[in-house]
Protein backbone atom coordinates (compact mmCIF):
# COMPACT_ATOMS: atom_id res chain seq x y z
CA UNK A 1 0.00 0.00 0.00
CA UNK A 2 2.88 2.38 0.73
CA UNK A 3 4.17 1.89 -2.82
CA UNK A 4 0.72 2.71 -4.18
CA UNK A 5 0.57 5.84 -2.02
CA UNK A 6 3.92 6.97 -3.38
CA UNK A 7 2.83 6.32 -6.98
CA UNK A 8 -0.58 7.98 -6.65
CA UNK A 9 -0.45 11.51 -7.99
CA UNK A 10 -3.65 12.51 -6.18
CA UNK A 11 -6.09 10.89 -3.72
CA UNK A 12 -8.73 9.84 -6.32
CA UNK A 13 -6.06 7.79 -8.12
CA UNK A 14 -5.11 6.22 -4.79
CA UNK A 15 -8.76 5.30 -4.19
CA UNK A 16 -8.95 3.74 -7.66
CA UNK A 17 -5.81 1.68 -6.99
CA UNK A 18 -7.22 0.44 -3.68
CA UNK A 19 -10.59 -0.38 -5.26
CA UNK A 20 -8.79 -2.41 -7.94
CA UNK A 21 -6.82 -4.36 -5.36
CA UNK A 22 -9.85 -5.36 -3.29
CA UNK A 23 -12.32 -5.82 -6.14
CA UNK A 24 -14.11 -9.16 -5.94
CA UNK A 25 -13.96 -9.42 -2.14
CA UNK A 26 -16.91 -8.76 0.20
CA UNK A 27 -17.46 -7.62 3.78
CA UNK A 28 -19.42 -9.67 6.35
CA UNK A 29 -22.71 -8.24 5.02
CA UNK A 30 -21.83 -9.26 1.46
CA UNK A 31 -21.12 -5.74 0.23
CA UNK A 32 -18.14 -5.34 -2.12
CA UNK A 33 -15.01 -4.13 -0.31
CA UNK A 34 -14.44 -1.67 -3.16
CA UNK A 35 -17.04 0.62 -1.53
CA UNK A 36 -14.47 1.22 1.21
CA UNK A 37 -11.71 2.39 -1.17
CA UNK A 38 -12.14 6.10 -0.37
CA UNK A 39 -12.15 5.34 3.35
CA UNK A 40 -8.97 3.26 3.09
CA UNK A 41 -7.30 5.97 1.00
CA UNK A 42 -8.30 8.69 3.49
CA UNK A 43 -7.25 6.72 6.56
CA UNK A 44 -3.94 5.60 5.02
CA UNK A 45 -3.03 9.10 3.89
CA UNK A 46 -4.04 10.69 7.20
CA UNK A 47 -2.17 7.98 9.15
CA UNK A 48 1.05 8.68 7.25
CA UNK A 49 0.63 12.43 7.70
CA UNK A 50 -0.12 12.11 11.42
CA UNK A 51 2.84 9.78 12.00
CA UNK A 52 5.15 12.16 10.17
CA UNK A 53 3.81 15.11 12.16
CA UNK A 54 4.36 13.24 15.45
CA UNK A 55 7.94 12.37 14.46
CA UNK A 56 8.68 16.00 13.56
CA UNK A 57 7.14 17.18 16.84
CA UNK A 58 9.28 14.74 18.80
CA UNK A 59 12.41 15.86 16.97
CA UNK A 60 11.49 19.48 17.74
CA UNK A 61 11.02 18.65 21.43
CA UNK A 62 7.30 19.43 21.42
CA UNK A 63 5.23 17.28 23.76
CA UNK A 64 1.93 19.20 23.81
CA UNK A 65 -0.78 18.94 21.18
CA UNK A 66 -3.97 20.88 20.56
CA UNK A 67 -6.85 19.02 18.90
CA UNK A 68 -7.80 20.94 15.78
CA UNK A 69 -10.34 20.75 12.98
CA UNK A 70 -13.92 21.66 12.23
CA UNK A 71 -17.31 20.39 13.27
CA UNK A 72 -19.69 18.91 10.71
CA UNK A 73 -22.95 17.02 11.03
CA UNK A 74 -21.20 13.68 11.48
CA UNK A 75 -18.54 14.83 13.96
CA UNK A 76 -18.03 12.22 16.66
CA UNK A 77 -18.57 13.17 20.29
CA UNK A 78 -14.90 12.36 21.02
CA UNK A 79 -13.79 14.90 18.41
CA UNK A 80 -16.34 17.53 19.42
CA UNK A 81 -15.42 17.27 23.10
CA UNK A 82 -11.66 17.51 22.46
CA UNK A 83 -11.57 20.31 19.88
CA UNK A 84 -9.48 23.19 21.18
CA UNK A 85 -8.13 21.25 24.15
CA UNK A 86 -4.42 20.82 24.73
CA UNK A 87 -2.91 17.56 26.00
CA UNK A 88 0.53 16.04 26.43
CA UNK A 89 1.55 13.03 24.36
CA UNK A 90 1.19 10.86 27.49
CA UNK A 91 -2.34 12.18 28.17
CA UNK A 92 -3.37 11.40 24.59
CA UNK A 93 -1.93 7.89 24.95
CA UNK A 94 -4.23 7.25 27.95
CA UNK A 95 -7.24 8.04 25.72
CA UNK A 96 -6.63 4.68 24.09
CA UNK A 97 -8.37 3.18 27.14
CA UNK A 98 -11.60 5.00 26.17
CA UNK A 99 -14.25 3.59 23.87
CA UNK A 100 -16.33 5.48 21.32
CA UNK A 101 -18.20 4.81 18.09
CA UNK A 102 -15.78 4.82 15.16
CA UNK A 103 -12.58 4.25 17.12
CA UNK A 104 -10.15 2.41 14.86
CA UNK A 105 -6.70 2.70 16.46
CA UNK A 106 -4.91 4.68 19.19
CA UNK A 107 -6.10 8.31 19.07
CA UNK A 108 -2.55 9.64 18.78
CA UNK A 109 -2.42 8.35 15.19
CA UNK A 110 -6.09 7.96 14.29
CA UNK A 111 -7.61 10.91 16.21
CA UNK A 112 -11.36 10.20 16.37
CA UNK A 113 -11.22 6.99 14.34
CA UNK A 114 -11.92 5.92 10.80
CA UNK A 115 -12.41 8.73 8.28
CA UNK A 116 -11.49 11.38 10.88
CA UNK A 117 -10.37 14.73 9.50
CA UNK A 118 -9.01 16.16 12.77
CA UNK A 119 -5.39 16.63 13.82
CA UNK A 120 -3.21 16.82 16.90
CA UNK A 121 -1.26 20.04 16.21
CA UNK A 122 2.08 20.08 18.04
CA UNK A 123 2.60 23.19 20.11
CA UNK A 124 4.32 24.73 23.09
CA UNK A 125 1.90 25.91 25.81
CA UNK A 126 3.87 29.14 26.06
CA UNK A 127 2.71 30.00 22.52
CA UNK A 128 -0.83 30.55 23.78
CA UNK A 129 -2.21 32.79 26.48
CA UNK A 130 -4.17 30.26 28.54
CA UNK A 131 -6.29 28.75 25.77
CA UNK A 132 -9.90 28.48 26.86
CA UNK A 133 -11.65 25.49 25.24
CA UNK A 134 -15.05 27.07 25.97
CA UNK A 135 -14.00 30.15 23.99
CA UNK A 136 -12.89 27.96 21.10
CA UNK A 137 -16.20 26.06 21.18
CA UNK A 138 -18.11 29.38 21.21
CA UNK A 139 -16.09 30.61 18.21
CA UNK A 140 -16.96 27.42 16.31
CA UNK A 141 -20.62 27.90 17.19
CA UNK A 142 -20.51 31.47 15.85
CA UNK A 143 -19.34 30.06 12.52
CA UNK A 144 -22.66 28.17 12.39
CA UNK A 145 -21.04 24.80 12.95
CA UNK A 146 -23.62 22.21 14.03
CA UNK A 147 -23.27 20.68 17.50
CA UNK A 148 -21.96 17.14 17.78
CA UNK A 149 -24.76 14.61 17.50
CA UNK A 150 -25.38 12.14 20.27
CA UNK A 151 -23.87 8.89 19.02
CA UNK A 152 -24.39 5.70 21.03
CA UNK A 153 -21.32 4.06 22.48
CA UNK A 154 -20.07 0.81 20.99
CA UNK A 155 -22.41 -1.99 21.96
CA UNK A 156 -25.50 0.22 22.11
CA UNK A 157 -27.99 -0.05 19.26
CA UNK A 158 -27.32 -1.05 15.66
CA UNK A 159 -23.69 -0.75 14.57
CA UNK A 160 -24.29 -1.16 10.83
Amino acid sequence: MTVWLARASRPPEFSTRIAGAINGHADVKGRPLAIYADLYAQDSTMGVCRSLHLAIAERAGLDHFIYTGTIIGGTRKFCHDNLGHTYTRAEIATMDNLSWHGKSAPPLTSCGGYNCRHHWQAMDPEWLDDPDPEEIQAALAQRNQPPAPEIPEVGEGDQS
